[in-house]
């Protein structure tokens, strides 16, 4: 048996392929489509989820360093300069750890 493509994008629910005795000529020729199609469908669907990852990363990076930028402006207030002293350390180190996540 080989493989005998159909059309690239059908509209309907058949598949792409389908399996059937050798009434090709140029089974070789099948062949080559189909890895072509196949390698096709797969760069397109790992890009969608690079893009995807890329732009979750993007977003946990300006939350964090949203975050960041809150905590500097809060600290450089009066009130946040005697907070600062106490329990500042252990927020930029929050902070920094989830912009190093993100990139």
């Amino acid at each position: 048996r080989s493989f005998v493509l159909q059309s690239r994008r059908s509209a309907s629910s058949e598949p792409l392929w389908k399996l059937s005795p050798s009434e090709d000529p140029q089974p070789l020729r099948c062949h080559r489509e189909l890895w072509t199609l196949l390698l096709q469908l797969t760069w397109e669907s790992e890009l969608r989820y690079c893009r995807q990852n890329w732009q979750q990363a993007e977003l946990r990076l300006a939350k964090a360093s949203e975050g960041l930028e809150r905590l500097r402006r809060k600290q450089n207030s009066a009130i946040g300069v005697l907070r600062g002293a106490f329990n500042s350390a252990e927020m930029v180190g929050t902070f920094e750890m989830s912009i190093a996540e993100a990139k």
